[in-house]
């Protein structure tokens, strides 16, 4: 099964963000106002889920907001000092890492709410801006950037600087970061490389050159690091094991056509989906491949294996595929009337999916394909979150209009939808669903 939970906590994918945030960056500096964090009342009544918002109202710095997952009636909000939010959230405890710009300069700033009530516990700056979301681990906070290239590790309890280490050698900035055993892993965004820090002090304890532009994020997997590297220009690329403990190579296979996909390891077999429209299951012990299966759609989405199906979706053109994991054989094709499709997530028995130029979000049986129902959540062309399911309610935002949805798992109808107010153009709007 593919995880997609951390410390009890749903947090859908940074791509949109930091695809967003670049180009607002490269547009133009945003002179943002400064505003003094602070907290609102508190809605009577208890429920077991909480959806958290980081809202991006143009001309002004990013709220959070706390909504009751079963009605969506505010419990509070606080003011940020700080736009491009994301956020985490862990142990009690919502985080959020954001830039804050001048006409000349940018900086970074990250906060630490109570969840029950929105009282900040900490606020604190640092000297880069473009943050990634911040991963919470060992009672650490842990945020890189993605335009310079330095990673920060702060104390959990007050905000307190541990240390932080540059890493991509004045190129651009580097990924999410990705902590196993005692080691960070961030991948450069421009220069190929895989750098593996010692959490305890940020020492560099290694790096590697893959030899390619891209690099996908990593996974760990008993002592194992894997990771993609690919040119979309040739195109070409390759998949790396690495020991993770000191980055030696221990196999790579060559692959003729760039790969699309971020690794993903599952029962000792490695799937990757290829440019071409094929998906790909390698043996994890020498990367021998297993099985190659080609849908009819080129550029595929992340795969997504659940029950011994491998999922995937076309990322240019309608069609979600179900693929036997055991021997790629295609169990089922589904078409939606989308122009494209975000990666799939299963929940459930149920394959959900959001149309990427429409905004439409789709839920497919996972064992057929037969669709279950549809619900459009917005304006075309909005970016639209892929759902996160819980307590049987899908919750999506559509950063186009700052609208949060939840619609019923069942059958897809609008339990409740909250409006946040119009966000700044560019900005992908931050969703987490908590306890």
């Amino acid at each position: 099964m593919q995880h997609r939970q951390r410390n009890g906590v749903w947090s859908q994918h940074d791509s949109w963000l930091v695809r967003g945030l670049v180009l607002m960056i490269v547009l133009t500096f945003v002179l943002l106002s400064c505003a003094p964090a602070s907290s609102g009342t508190t809605t009577p009544g208890t429920t077991s889920v909480t959806v958290y918002v980081g809202a991006a109202p143009a001309g002004s710095a990013g709220i959070v907001y706390a909504l009751r997952g079963d009605t969506g009636v505010p419990r509070w909000h606080s003011q940020t000092d700080a736009s491009f939010l994301t956020l985490a959230m862990a142990n009690g405890v919502v985080y959020t890492a954001g830039s804050r710009f001048t006409s000349s300069t940018g900086t970074g700033s990250l906060s630490a709410l109570r969840a029950s009530d929105g009282s900040l516990l900490w606020q604190v700056s640092v000297d880069s801006s473009g943050l990634s979301t911040p991963l919470i681990v060992n009672g650490v906070l842990y945020v890189a950037s993605i335009l310079d290239g330095m990673v920060y590790a702060l104390r959990v309890s007050d905000g307190s600087l541990l240390w932080r280490a540059h890493t991509s050698n004045g190129h651009a900035g580097v990924s999410s970061p990705l902590v196993v055993g005692g080691i960070l892993y961030v991948v450069g965004e421009a220069d190929g490389m895989l750098y593996a820090l010692r959490t305890r002090d940020g020492f560099p304890l290694w790096h590697f050159q893959s030899g390619y532009p891209s690099v996908s994020s990593p996974q760990v997997v008993n002592g194992s690091l894997y990771v993609v590297g690919s040119d979309p220009t040739v195109p070409a690329g390759s998949i790396y094991v690495l020991r993770a403990g000191d980055g030696s190579l221990l196999w790579r296979q060559r692959m003729s056509r760039a790969a699309l996909s971020s690794p993903l390891v599952v029962d000792d077999l490695v799937y990757v989906t290829v440019s071409d429209g094929r998906v790909e299951a390698l043996r994890s012990r020498d990367g021998s491949v297993l099985w190659r299966t080609r849908t009819r759609s080129a550029g595929l989405s992340d795969p997504f294996v659940e029950n011994g199906v491998v999922y995937c979706a076309a990322v240019l053109a309608g069609s979600v595929y179900a693929l036997k994991a055991s021997d790629g054989a295609l169990l089922w094709q589904a078409t939606t009337g989308s122009l494209g499709l975000s990666s799939p997530v299963v929940v459930n028995g149920v394959v959900y999916v959001v149309g990427i130029d429409d905004g439409r979000v789709y839920a497919l049986r996972a064992s057929t394909g037969a669709l279950l129902w549809q619900a459009q959540t917005g304006t075309i062309g909005a970016v639209v979150s892929t759902p996160l399911v819980s307590n049987g309610l899908a919750y999506v935002v559509n950063s186009g209009d700052g609208t949060v949805y939840a619609l019923r798992a069942s059958d897809g109808t609008v339990r409740w939808r909250s409006s946040l107010g119009q966000p700044a153009p560019g900005v992908v709007l931050p969703l987490v669903v908590g306890s």
